[in-house]
């Protein structure tokens, strides 16, 4: 219908950021006034996301790094997805409310609680993604707060940009201060985007002590 000029696409704008608007003034996040207390000593939280990853995959022959790690992690067993889309799934991850809220949020760039719950409490924001986080816009939702947010990596491949994390994060992780607790995310896109690593050292980033 684009494509012969049916449609008027401005209109379809207008009408879209009316709606967003319309429905930003009857949203009221959170419900109520968030109280919490730092922990002593704060937990250092590390989100590893595998974009279109089977769940069955995490075993001692297919991950071994990932899943001896996971020894060492609490693992939740029950969780179910807010979609099966990477937007609607990221987004109920962080803010804990069905994806349907995910258009108005980012329109009107509300942060999830959790992060800002972080930030709070002075965390650092260790955030790295091989899909760039302007498409899906995750930029304008669950790290709108986040500051100086790189937005795209380096990289040709998925599995380019995969392996350029890795060397980011382990960077970063070593000018870390010890006392200050970190937030890490790190978004990987090679399952999503069909490409297998050249190389078997994919995962190596797992082999650190803190």
């Amino acid at each position: 219908m684009l494509k012969l000029n049916l449609v008027d696409e401005e209109k379809i704008r207008r009408n879209e950021k009316m709606d967003i608007d319309n429905e930003a003034k009857n949203i009221k996040y959170p419900l109520n006034a968030i109280t919490a207390k730092n922990s002593n000593p704060q937990k250092n939280i590390l989100y590893i996301v595998i974009d279109s990853w089977r769940k069955d995959f995490m075993s001692q022959q297919i991950t071994p790094n990932i899943y001896q790690f996971s020894k060492n992690c609490q693992i939740y067993n029950n969780h179910l997805s807010g979609s099966n889309m990477t937007t609607g799934g990221i987004f109920t991850i962080f803010y804990g409310i069905p994806a349907t809220y995910y258009d108005t949020f980012t329109g009107q760039q509300i942060a999830p609680v959790f992060i800002n719950e972080l930030q709070r409490q002075n965390y650092e924001m260790l955030i790295f993604s091989s899909s760039n986080l302007e498409n899906p816009p995750f930029n304008r939702n669950v790290f709108a707060s986040v500051p100086n947010l790189e937005l795209f990596t380096t990289g040709e491949t998925p599995s380019e940009r995969d392996s350029e994390i890795n060397k980011k994060w382990l960077s970063n992780l070593e000018k870390t201060d010890n006392k200050k607790p970190f937030f890490g995310f790190l978004f990987y896109d090679s399952a999503h985007g069909f490409d297998y690593p050249k190389t078997t050292n994919f995962l190596l980033l797992l082999h650190y002590q803190r």
